[in-house]
């Protein structure tokens, strides 16, 4: 591939090649609640990841265990919260993404070196990457997607919003998350608002 070019990936800090490099990372951070919701939904959406697609109670404790593809939400957001004031890292809350998508933006294109944004080419960078246009984009692809991965959902991007987590989990699974932040999170100074909050 050509200079720059851009990779996804779910590694922890120490799996990522980027920061041995000239490469950048730009770590997108979702509230725990909404990320335990959106990872049962993930793995229900494909045939090979799980069999026991209706069972939230066993998903519950197998995330909180960390046993799921990517390893466990605490421990990966241990292993990068003590990278964030890097030169080569910039931590962005998913919560932000959304709610100032404009100002988000201009973060990032400052963090990757890019010449500033003008108001219309922000714009077209906000409507490229709303969840209307990748549901769109999502569409033309699904047919081949469906096929190439295995997956048994009409479509994978499901509603793109915040706080859902705090509808779906009860008291005593907020708990063990809570339980979990103070063990893993909370010494390291990652703030309370970031991981369990809800929008």
């Amino acid at each position: 591939m050509r200079d720059p070019r851009c990779l996804k990936s779910h590694w922890l800090m120490r799996d990522h090649m980027a920061l041995k490099s000239r490469g950048k990372v730009v770590y997108v951070m979702r509230n725990a609640l909404d990320v335990v919701v959106s990872s049962f939904h993930h793995y229900n959406d494909f045939l090979n990841l799980w069999d026991n697609s209706s069972n939230w109670e066993e998903f519950f404790d197998l995330f909180v265990a960390g046993d799921i593809m990517s390893g466990g939400y605490f421990a990966h957001v241990a292993s990068w919260w003590p990278h964030r004031n890097e030169p080569g890292v910039l931590f962005v809350r998913y919560e932000d993404l959304k709610q100032e998508p404009e100002r988000e933006i201009r973060r990032i294109a400052a963090f990757m070196g890019l010449q500033s944004l003008s108001d219309e080419r922000l714009r077209e960078v906000v409507e490229a990457t709303s969840f209307k246009r990748m549901r769109s984009l999502e569409e033309t692809v699904w047919p081949r997607l469906q096929r190439l991965l295995g997956l048994r959902k009409d479509f994978r991007m499901r509603k793109g919003v915040t706080g859902q987590g705090r509808a779906v989990l009860s008291v005593a699974e907020r708990a063990v998350l809570q339980q979990l932040y103070e063990k893993v999170l909370d010494p390291l100074g990652v703030p309370w608002e970031w991981v369990l909050a809800s929008a």
